[in-house]
């Protein structure tokens, strides 16, 4: 039997530190004599002559990402060097990483009686041993371990990471590198072994399968645990294909939901003894749906790959990422000691996510919401804590999209109601129980009625009318919106038909296109399509749309306009004024008709806003913009506007919205101007 050969330190680590920010290292001589230098470069960028690009970009990713605890082996390019173990020892919120390092050398120990013993049985049983000291961090292996791996007897070991990486598993050193953090910080042992199969290569292409498994033994403080291992064969080895134990998403690669859970559960089997938290991100993208109806799958699919690179690249290497379908990612965040560090990474994907170049050359910006819940605050089971981040998602998709959104228990109670909501709603659009009310639009001179502004009304069996700002975000979410607004569009025109052939004053009727609606591919087609079955001049249907089209695709944007220029019908931007950029509408998109927020029609009081009010009705005129005021309620906001030759008013003062039978006795007797 040969001698057991094991992985030791003949000195003292020595510390050093890196500054994430500068790249600045400080480090003593005896680390610049290990790696073969009188000295090392102040900047980690200047070591590529003594660790090579590889080694050098290896060893910086480890810094900028390894967990507190974690190690990595480093083998300098010069001559008389040895193998370097690195481990990361603190983490400062100011950037400063501290390493503690040693030098890591194959040499024969004399073996005790118990060691020759353990080293015997393990060639009788074909069972490998292996440990990690507590102290040091050096991972030794016995013989029999080696020969199950397919190591030279010889042959370095690069921690248990390397054993890993030999046996197909390096999908798991996330997992391994949370159980290895209560070496570091002297937690109690894990009540439990940890485990992992791994898949070995032989020469002739046979595939032997390996189990490995280990538990922490020893108590605090750190220095006096260890880790102690074992790897034995499972069955016997076949002549088969090497295949990965990865359950792997097709499109991206990227491991997919049954995984993610099956990993979820180890990690919370894991935190429940190192009292470390986890977080489960759920990302969704935004409107992903509209783009692959624009753009096609094709294009869809490139983008899911382009977003789960981006994820990658946003994450640290102890992090769990995984496609759970369609545009969703789930991401798991190990090892966590704050939760600003949850904040801080949710924050960076999204500010990460990639852009998409249209054919003609115009970025498209990919937009993204995330859902959050917490181990151990939210949940400390594996399907509920997915559930809670599903809900948080949710919560957030609803009045803070684009944003990160953590769980909170009252989500829960609030989506039961607005699903059965949404369940009602899409009966009363079933089975037509919607109503389009209408609301005048005056000339301000001659208090004549000329317009109206069709409005969707659902009153609900039950609980009265609901309001808009409630049924529309959820039409929004479930497709409603589409048919419901199709059924808008021919209820209006139907009702023109009947009003002209009553006899009464000819008006245009506005109907709201949300974005969502306006750069849905057919529904501006079906409009046209609608207005010619009914015969009626395009005239009569005006567009309202607000500024939030515009940050919509901007070639489909535009081209939704044309569509619309070209049959003559006109668009109206509603609440102008409240946007970002609407100068720069104006000039590029050519609406026709511009409506004044009601919010500075309720405040003409004030200096500033009665200034800005003029300056808009100005601008209106010397752009030939026709401009109409929302919101007007008292005889004094209506002779203001007057006097500045606005040229339409919309408000309470004249009517509230009515149904359609109620408008059209307005016609028939107008009020007083």
């Amino acid at each position: 039997m040969n001698d057991p050969v094991f992985f030791s330190s003949h000195v003292s680590p020595v510390h050093w530190t890196f500054h994430l920010s500068t790249g600045q290292v400080n480090a003593g001589p005896c680390l610049a004599r290990w790696h073969g230098v009188p000295a090392l470069p102040d900047l980690l960028k200047d070591w590529t002559a003594i660790l090579g690009e590889a080694g050098q970009d290896r060893l910086l990713h480890f810094l900028h990402h390894g967990l507190t605890g974690a190690q990595q082996d480093v083998l300098p390019q010069g001559e008389n060097t040895s193998l370097l173990r690195h481990q990361v020892v603190d983490r400062t919120q100011e950037g400063q990483v501290t390493v503690q390092s040693w030098k890591v050398q194959p040499s024969p120990e004399v073996p005790s009686v118990q060691a020759a013993q353990l080293e015997l049985a393990s060639f009788t049983t074909e069972i490998g041993f292996w440990s990690i000291d507590g102290r040091t961090g050096i991972c030794m292996v016995d013989q029999a371990a080696r020969a199950l791996l397919g190591m030279a007897p010889d042959a370095p070991v690069l921690s248990l990471q390397g054993v890993l990486d030999i046996g197909g598993r390096a999908d798991q050193q996330d997992l391994w590198a949370v159980f290895l953090q209560q070496l570091m910080y002297g937690h109690p042992p894990f009540d439990g072994l940890m485990e992992s199969d791994l898949q070995v290569e032989g020469p002739e292409g046979q595939v032997r399968q390996l189990h490995i498994k280990a538990r922490v033994l020893g108590m605090t403080p750190p220095e006096s645990q260890q880790v102690v291992g074992v790897v034995y064969q499972v069955g016997a080895s076949h002549r088969v294909e090497r295949t990965s134990p990865l359950e792997k998403d097709v499109l991206t690669g990227l491991p997919n939901r049954r995984y993610f859970l099956e990993r979820l559960r180890q990690h919370l089997h894991l935190h429940q003894q190192t009292g470390l938290n986890c977080a489960v991100l759920l990302l969704d993208l935004d409107r992903f749906k509209d783009f692959n109806a624009r753009h096609g799958t094709a294009a869809g699919d490139q983008v899911l790959c382009e977003v789960a690179s981006s994820l990658q690249d946003s994450l640290r290497s102890t992090d769990v990422l995984a496609r759970l379908g369609g545009d969703s990612f789930a991401i798991l965040l190990t090892g966590l000691r704050d939760i600003h560090t949850v904040s801080v990474i949710a924050e960076r994907i999204l500010e990460n996510l990639p852009s998409w170049q249209t054919p003609g050359q115009k970025a498209f910006s990919i937009q993204g919401t995330i859902g959050t819940a917490l181990y151990p605050q939210h949940s400390d089971e594996a399907h509920h804590l997915l559930a809670c981040a599903e809900d948080a998602l949710t919560a957030a998709k609803r009045h803070a999209r684009g944003q990160h959104v953590f769980f909170e228990p009252g989500q829960q109670q609030d989506l039961l109601e607005q699903q059965f909501l949404q369940h009602q709603l899409a009966q009363a659009v079933q089975e037509n129980l919607l109503e389009v009310y209408y609301q005048p639009i005056l000339d301000a001179q001659t208090g004549v009625i000329r317009k109206a502004e069709a409005l969707l009304r659902w009153k609900h069996p039950n609980r009265g009318f609901i309001s808009p700002a409630v049924f529309i975000p959820l039409a929004e979410e479930s497709g409603l919106i589409h048919p419901m607004g199709r059924w808008v569009c021919e209820t209006v025109m139907q009702q023109l038909k009947t009003w002209d052939a009553q006899g009464l004053p000819e008006v245009a009727v506005s109907i709201n296109l949300s974005a969502r609606q306006f750069v849905q591919p057919g529904t501006i087609q079906n409009l046209l399509e609608q207005l010619e079955r009914h015969n009626l001049d395009a005239s009569r249907i005006i567009v309202e749309i607000t500024e939030s089209v515009f940050m919509q695709d901007h070639g489909v944007v535009e081209e939704q306009l044309s569509l619309l220029e070209e049959a003559g019908v006109k668009i109206a931007l509603d609440d102008f004024g409240t946007g970002y950029s609407s100068l720069s509408y104006l000039t590029r998109f050519n609406p026709h008709y511009i409506k004044i927020d009601r919010s500075f029609v309720q405040q003409l009081d004030s200096q500033n806003t009665s200034t800005i009010m003029e300056a808009i009705i100005s601008m209106g005129h010397h752009l030939n913009k026709e401009v109409v005021a929302e919101g007007v309620e008292t005889p004094g906001q209506q002779e203001w506007l007057q006097s500045r030759n606005c040229q339409y008013l919309q408000g309470y003062l004249f009517s509230r919205p009515i149904p359609a039978e109620a408008f059209a006795d307005l016609l028939k007797d107008p009020p007083d101007g």
